[in-house]
């Protein structure tokens, strides 16, 4: 059977270029106010600043479009994550590039090697990448609403996350500096145990006053169970020595972090676990009262009933911690 496939088929014919653009817009967007640069096609310019509000930047985006025959638009700015993205895609004849800021620093240094910027310059920088390398960038491509819900809610868990480490690294650094004791008997302070373990005993005096009976108490209650595991922190708190007994450092120079005991009535505990570990946030009002009830009470040894009972919720809140971290 004859081949008759072309081994030299013809070249397609481009596809139609896209209308270039009437105006291009420079935005250096800042915290109060946001300079600007534009250029349109026949060679005029202006630059300028908005002070920082939605009627302002709504006024002067309407401006734009107004003027005769100036759509589309090609606006450049630093950012892809502020509300200003949201308010530009208002505007279907905008074409937004947001550019790294990487990419505009060096610019900015190949073309100004002094490196001396200010904002207009700046503006006027982002000004010449879309109107100059346009094909090098990539336009802002408009999501559909579930996918920017779903961005945003990403986003503000990135910055729970972000003010948990933050809190954290705080917390280890104060512990370090009067109470390393604590970092032994945790392990993990990113947990509701350590919390209460620091609200309970947060000097390693009132620690050492603790009965063991109260310590292992203390321990079971929160679902270490472990008997060589208790034991052996029962012996570290018995051979503790105070870091520093200078009173200065203990009640007047060390800021004590916000799980302490004595902050009640300037802190929410519950916001601040919620902060730390919002996995147990499903927990339901009767599994807390349970909770607070075992605490009350005196110490018993687990039953076979309690591990099944508890075992599920273990699992579960284990498996969603391990996904929060690895997050």
């Amino acid at each position: 059977m004859m081949d008759t496939t072309n081994p030299n088929p013809s070249p397609q014919p481009p596809a139609p270029a896209t209308e270039p653009p009437y105006l291009w817009v420079g935005l250096d967007w800042g915290d109060k106010q946001h300079s600007f640069t534009w250029q349109d096609r026949d060679g005029n310019h202006e630059e300028g600043s908005l002070t920082h509000s939605a009627e302002n930047l709504h006024q002067w985006l309407k401006s734009l479009g107004e003027r005769p025959g100036a759509r589309p638009v090609r606006l450049g700015l630093e950012t892809t994550h502020s509300a200003v993205v949201h308010a530009l895609l208002q505007y279907p004849w905008l074409e937004i590039y947001p550019i790294n800021p990487l990419t505009s620093a060096r610019y900015r240094t190949a073309f100004t090697p002094s490196g001396a910027s200010d904002d207009l310059p700046d503006a006027r920088i982002l000004l010449e990448l879309v109107r100059d390398h346009a094909d090098k960038l990539r336009p802002l491509q408009e999501q559909d609403p579930q996918t920017r819900k779903l961005a945003a809610l990403v986003e503000a868990r990135r910055q729970i996350v972000d003010r948990r480490t933050t809190v954290l690294n705080q917390l280890t650094s104060l512990l370090k500096s009067y109470y390393p004791q604590a970092l032994d008997l945790l392990d993990n302070l990113n947990t509701e145990l350590a919390i209460a373990f620091l609200r309970r005993w947060p000097e390693l005096t009132e620690l050492k006053a603790a009965k063991p009976g109260t310590l292992k108490r203390f321990y079971y209650q929160h679902q270490v169970r472990s008997e060589s595991l208790v034991q052996e922190r029962l012996d570290r708190v018995a051979k503790a020595l105070a870091l520093t007994t200078d009173e200065a450092r203990l009640h007047g120079g060390a800021p004590r972090p916000v799980a302490w005991k004595g902050l009640d009535e300037r802190v929410d505990e519950t916001a601040m676990k919620n902060m730390l570990f919002p996995e147990n946030r499903w927990q339901d009002d009767d599994h807390r009262g349970a909770e607070r009830n075992r605490e009350s009470g005196p110490y018993q040894a687990p039953s076979c009933h309690d591990a099944e009972r508890d075992q599920p919720h273990n699992t579960a809140a284990k498996h969603v911690r391990q996904f929060h971290l690895r997050r």
